[in-house]
């Protein structure tokens, strides 16, 4: 690309942009430019094992991405854990860990139009996490043209509309989405089941009822060519309740999670060199679990859980751009953070409060950003200062993301960064009835749980030419503030929570090439995550629990016209474990902390869909396809769990967790 300027230079001065956009990373729709992936779901090319779009299985296939529990919510971006991702759909957090337990998205593709994953070098203005940002954005346009799509597969159904109000200024777009299960029970729904409640008591349940919903709108209004108005709001819920008899008496779980959230944005354009981009969030994340027991028929006692989270934001930026090569960002934003907890048990009509918690952080953010294109380089170097009011701290957190063009098909990049985290999840200690949702959020207090800090570094080449693309990263990643509660590993004598370090080196090595109507590509992962606690393993490093050593897919795609099928291959190390040893009395013994490694996972998985015109004159469209999960039907021992309390008089339960089996499904969607 050349970019001729006139402003103060002669018209023979020539600029070369020095980018390398890698389109059709994996497949069409999914795209590289530095150190952003873009996903754009309507766009999307067939992978393996998905009928469609889903937003977190679609990022699974990039070489940065792993996930060690099989579910579509749990990844792990260079080390680091679920928790520590930044989630924002159209500005607003979220905290919900997705439908079935994590199997699903909590969001519904066929209404999203971006998904971006920022994994290295990101922009200051994201500071809500310590490792990587997923921006899940609607589409902006105007829509002058009714629009609508349904569709139906083996788990749940959804409806999508886009209808213009006021031709070229306002325009609307809504989003259903909703399980059938508690109706039918379908095979992929089972073996979603099978995998999720292997370990709970719901594999007894005499009655249950399992459903979930996902609501989304979006209203864009354009007044003037200068300004644009958005307001979005999401809902995510589900539901489980179910009951379970024995010839004493019967016990009662239910569970509800919920989140909503919404959000307002206004882009002004002040004159050609200057725009700003302003916006309010909400969040409102809410969980609660009820257990409760009978003998008889009498009530004898019950055990709750409660979890809420009232996240709001206001965030103002601004872009200045004095000529093609040069932009300057800033902004300032403020963040209200108020997460609450509580464990409570009832018997006889007397209440106990186990443990309970609710803390409020606000926190005050500028931060600014430089781009610089010049001759061969680009350059993006920023920072963030971040003060946490209720915990007085202070944290500066600097940005830099560099890029040497070596020739017209290879460059070279570097990029480090540091990050701030002071909300995450720990461990639930206190109530472990279902085994479910086990984790629950709470905020840094500065003492027993302080902010997270991660420092990271990278270094990698790309190179593109003839239909072939070479990407390779080296980075090394070290986070400062992780807390462990010490039964989770494995020493009961000391119940408490430490503090701790985690330091993660790694390679990614990824390679496509493209060839008539076939996309070949490969990746390859290799990774050494070690974490130290206080009190912990005489305070010295032993692998992390989320530590895969080597992570390797491959997949083979064919499309033509309106046909496609896709066929992908993932294998990687066996998580590591602390190996037990078994006595008398349900005595347990335990060894040293994740010596053990289990069996390497491996599964195939194949999709196909075709494309139709349902009708020339109108355009409606239809799509019908089908995929299967572990085509071989490999059963992939992917987890072993320790359950019980701190008390060296209760026993602890040893679970053995599967992977998912043989899984169908199929997928018939219209478009109007």
């Amino acid at each position: 690309y050349y970019n001729i300027l006139a402003d103060n230079l002669s018209l023979n001065t020539i600029q070369k942009i020095p980018e390398i956009t890698i389109t059709n990373y994996l497949t069409e729709g999914i795209s590289k430019k530095n150190n952003t992936f873009i996903v754009k779901p309507k766009q999307l090319g067939l992978l393996a094992g998905l009928t469609e779009a889903d937003v977190f299985e679609s990022l699974h296939q990039l070489p940065s991405v792993a996930n060690v529990n099989e579910t579509a919510t749990e990844i792990t971006v260079r080390g680091g854990s679920a928790d520590q991702n930044n989630v924002l759909f159209d500005a607003i957090p979220i905290y919900h860990k997705g439908h079935l337990f994590g199997m699903i998205s909590p969001i519904n593709p066929n209404i999203v139009s971006k998904i971006t994953l920022l994994t290295k070098g990101t922009n200051p203005k994201y500071n809500d996490k310590a490792s990587s940002v997923v921006l899940i954005e609607t589409d902006s346009k105007i829509n002058n043209k009714t629009q609508y799509n349904f569709g139906l597969n083996g788990i749940n159904f959804d409806a999508n509309t886009n209808i213009p109000i006021l031709k070229n200024k306002l325009s609307l777009q809504t989003s259903f989405r909703r399980s059938f299960t508690e109706i039918l029970e379908t095979p992929p729904f089972v073996k979603y089941e099978e995998k999720t409640f292997q370990t709970t008591k719901i594999n007894i349940a005499d009655d249950k009822n399992f459903n979930f919903t996902d609501y989304i709108l979006k209203l864009n209004y354009h007044p003037n060519s200068k300004s644009q108005f958005y307001l979005s709001g999401i809902y995510i819920g589900n539901n489980l309740d179910f009951k379970v008899k024995n010839n004493i008496g019967s016990f009662k779980d239910l569970l509800v999670i919920k989140n909503l959230g919404f959000s307002l944005k206004w882009n002004r354009m002040w004159s050609s060199n200057l725009t700003q981009k302003t916006s309010i969030s909400i969040s409102d994340y809410n969980l609660r679990y009820n257990h409760t027991n009978f003998i008889n028929g009498v009530f004898l006692n019950t055990s709750q859980k409660g979890n809420q989270i009232y996240d709001t934001s206001l965030i103002s930026s601004f872009s200045y751009t004095k000529n093609a090569n040069n932009t300057l960002q800033f902004g300032y934003r403020l963040n209200l953070k108020n997460v609450s907890y509580a464990f409570t048990r009832l018997e006889n009509s007397n209440s106990f409060v186990l443990d309970t918690d609710n803390s409020t952080i606000k926190i005050h953010q500028l931060f600014a950003n430089f781009i610089n294109d010049f001759n061969y380089f680009h350059l993006q170097i920023g920072s963030s200062i971040n003060y946490f009011q209720e915990l007085n701290a202070f944290k500066i957190a600097p940005r830099l993301l560099l890029t040497k063009k070596i020739s017209k098909y290879f460059k070279l990049n570097f990029t480090t960064e540091y990050k701030n985290q002071a909300i995450f999840e720990i461990d639930e200690t206190v109530l472990s009835d279902l085994y479910l949702e086990n984790k629950i959020w709470r905020l840094a207090n500065g003492n027993n749980f302080p902010i997270i800090n991660s420092n990271q570094y990278s270094f990698g080449g790309i190179f593109v030419k003839n239909k072939w693309t070479f990407d390779v990263d080296l980075y090394y990643k070290k986070i400062n503030g992780i807390t462990a509660l010490s039964f989770g590993y494995l020493n009961p004598n000391n119940p408490n929570f430490n503090i701790g370090k985690q330091k993660n080196l790694g390679l990614e090595f990824f390679a496509k090439k493209k060839f008539h109507h076939f996309n070949l590509w490969s990746s390859y992962g290799i990774s050494k995550i070690e974490n130290k606690f206080e009190r912990i393993n005489n305070y010295r490093y032993f692998r992390a629990s989320q530590e895969l050593r080597y992570n390797s897919k491959i997949s083979l795609a064919y499309k033509n016209n309106g046909f496609q099928v896709a066929v992908a291959w993932m294998i990687h190390s066996g998580k590591p474990y602390s190996k037990v040893t078994h006595g008398t009395n349900n005595a347990i013994t335990f060894q040293n902390i994740n010596n053990e490694q289990l069996p390497a996972y491996h599964r195939l998985d194949i999709s196909s869909t075709y494309q139709f015109n349902l009708s020339k004159y109108n355009g409606t469209k239809g799509k019908i396809g089908f995929s299967i999960r572990n085509l071989y039907q490999q059963k992939n021992f992917i987890s072993k769990e320790y359950v019980g309390s701190n008390s060296l008089s209760q026993p602890i339960t040893e679970y053995d967790i599967y992977g998912i089996g043989f899984t169908p499904n199929v997928l018939l969607r219209i478009w109007f």
